[in-house]
């Protein structure tokens, strides 16, 4: 949410005109698109990168399998 807004505020000087337009359309553009960039990977890769780690480390045998959890039990349930 709070780089929605970021982004959001900083949008007017990527659609800027007048004196300036040209310095002030180049940090917008900057700015915006950087923003963008890192929320997007953020909320792709920070997920994908504990799912890899947690699956390496269950891989390792350094974490125990909760048996109580839905889909760890080593019997098998036929219905």
């Amino acid at each position: 949410m709070t780089s929605c807004a970021f982004i959001l505020r900083w949008r007017p000087l990527v659609v800027t005109s007048g004196a300036g337009a040209a310095s002030r359309h180049s940090i917008g553009t900057t700015v915006v698109g950087g923003m963008l960039a890192v929320t997007v990977l953020g909320v792709l890769l920070v997920p994908a990168f504990y799912v890899a780690v947690e699956r390496l480390a269950e891989w390792m045998g350094r974490v125990p399998r909760d048996p109580a959890a839905p889909g760890n039990s080593d019997e098998r349930v036929d219905r």
